[in-house]
């Protein structure tokens, strides 16, 4: 997918229909989609063209999807999909409505936010090494 096609709406991406872009970072963009085969609104995260061709960059993309997937947690979006179509590479993951962390800091002010960050970090970790070790002491 060219850069002039991500600026339109209503756009088809394997079978997502692009709705919007709701932001962007250092390894991609966010785009909300509607998933056309199960009818339902995805965050559709896209590696840039210019990285396409970057393995390294590449290969940490999909990293990220799988170490993601791997995990069962309430703080930790679900990975519907990756997934490859005209060139572009795509993360589909639940939507997950609400304000951005950028938002929740620029309302707040950095410093009552950074705080409240560490603590919602270290119930996570938390929770989730729990969850590993739980996990593990089943298998």
């Amino acid at each position: 997918m060219r850069n002039s096609d991500k600026n339109s709406e209503n756009f088809l991406l394997s079978h997502y229909r692009i709705i919007s872009k709701i932001g962007a970072g250092g390894m991609g963009e966010v785009y909300l989609a509607e998933d056309t085969r199960l009818d339902r609104k995805v965050a559709l995260k896209l590696l840039p063209d210019q990285f396409t061709a970057d393995e390294s960059r590449l290969r940490r993309f999909v990293q990220e999807a799988k170490a993601a997937s791997s995990l069962n947690h309430p703080n930790i979006i679900t990975i519907h999909e990756i997934g490859q179509d005209s060139g572009s590479h795509f993360i589909a993951t639940e939507l997950v409505d609400g304000l951005t962390l950028r938002h929740q800091l620029s309302r707040r002010g950095a410093r009552a936010g950074a705080s409240q960050i560490i603590a919602f970090m270290r119930l996570s970790v938390r929770r989730a090494v729990s969850s590993v070790a739980n996990t593990i002491s089943w298998a």
